[in-house]
């Protein structure tokens, strides 16, 4: 079975219903890779749907409803970690691809942890990564 990482975007409009049609599609998103046991999603996505849920999005939640889902996302999902030699391949990959650090992070503990593909919003985050199978949802078909 292929595993696949969800990105923080997708875990934010599953949350977030500002935009309905997001928000249905990462749902489905979401409850696909469960059913079929190929979603995990880092601790990094985590931290960062936190952020965003409690600070920037239009409706924001509240921090206890962050907090639910936040550990429902982590009990429902496999949640990979990363340690200081991760931050020393993420500080590699950004000067290798000319990525932001925190997507440079997000790749270097994929390959760690042998994930070979994303699903996210952001496809230019991730330009030039070879190796790397990134699918956007919400792009017309």
């Amino acid at each position: 079975m292929t595993k696949v990482l969800i990105d923080s975007n997708i875990l934010v409009y599953a949350a977030d219903n500002s935009d309905e049609r997001k928000h249905e599609t990462a749902k489905r998103v979401i409850e696909r890779t469960l059913n079929e046991g190929t979603g995990v999603i880092s601790l990094q996505n985590l931290v960062e749907f936190a952020r965003v849920v409690t600070e920037k999005v239009k409706n924001p939640l509240s921090f206890d409803e962050a907090r639910e889902m936040a550990l429902e996302f982590s009990d429902s999902f496999e949640v990979l970690t990363y340690d200081q030699k991760t931050v020393g391949e993420a500080l590699h990959f950004a000067s290798r691809y000319r990525i932001h650090f925190f997507d440079a992070l997000l790749v270097a503990t994929m390959e760690e942890n042998l994930i070979k593909g994303i699903i996210t919003e952001n496809e230019d985050d991730f330009k030039g990564i070879a190796w790397l199978n990134v699918s956007n949802p919400f792009k017309e078909r």
